[in-house]
Parts: C-alpha cells; sequence; structure tokens
C-alpha cells in the first residue's frame, strides 16, 4: 500500500469528504499530511525516532538501557506534571511526551526485529 492510500485511509479522512481535514504541510507519517493534532504527534514521533537513530544509532544495547532511558523521559514529564498547572509550558510537555513515545515506539520495534532473527 503507498503512503497515499494509507493516508487516504487515516481516520480523519472516513465518512462524508466534506469532513476531511485539511491535508496542509509536509508529508508526515504515512504520507499524511494534516494538520490535526494526533497527526502532528504523529510526525513529531518519527522525526525524533529519526533524530535519536541518527544521533545514537540504531538501536539500544540491551533492554536495561532502553528502560533507563524511557525512565528518564518519563521523569521529564513528571517534572512538569508536578508543577502548578498555570506555570506548565504545553509545549515543552508534549515534546517530552513525543520523547517518551519515540523511546517506546524504538524499544518495540527493536524487540519485535529481534524476535525475527
Amino acid at each position: 500500500m503507498s503512503p497515499e492510500d494509507m493516508a487516504a485511509e487515516a481516520p480523519c479522512h472516513s465518512g462524508p469528504r466534506e469532513n476531511w481535514c485539511d491535508r496542509r504541510g509536509p508529508a508526515g507519517f504515512m504520507g499524511h499530511t494534516c494538520t490535526k493534532p494526533v497527526w502532528r504527534v504523529l510526525n513529531a514521533i518519527t522525526a525524533e525516532i529519526s533524530k535519536s537513530e541518527r544521533d545514537h544509532g540504531p538501536g539500544f544495547h540491551s533492554d536495561h538501557e532502553a528502560y533507563a532511558v524511557l525512565l528518564e523521559e518519563l521523569d521529564e514529564v513528571w517534572d512538569w506534571v508536578k508543577m502548578r498547572k498555570a506555570d506548565r509550558d504545553r509545549e515543552k510537555m508534549v515534546k517530552e511526551l513525543v520523547q517518551v513515545a519515540a523511546v517506546a515506539t524504538r524499544w518495540a520495534t527493536q524487540l519485535l526485529e529481534k524476535g525475527k532473527s
């Protein structure tokens, strides 16, 4: 299935065409160009995974390392959660949550790839 076909099957492309998203922006996750928040987040996760693999290599050395990195990212989210709501920076919280999702996705992907060998 092509990225265009996958994007056409995106949740925001169900039902009548007039309810579809606007598809603005550069192609991202699965070739989807939607500006709806879920697609923006998925695009950010895939970009974070690419950046992390470029900076640190394709995988973790062990599950212990993966867990430690994931815990570190979760601790950074927890630091924001402990703040008074008025003092929280939503954009920075989203950035940290994207990093959590990217680490978890890299780890899960690595586990699946190891299962093939």
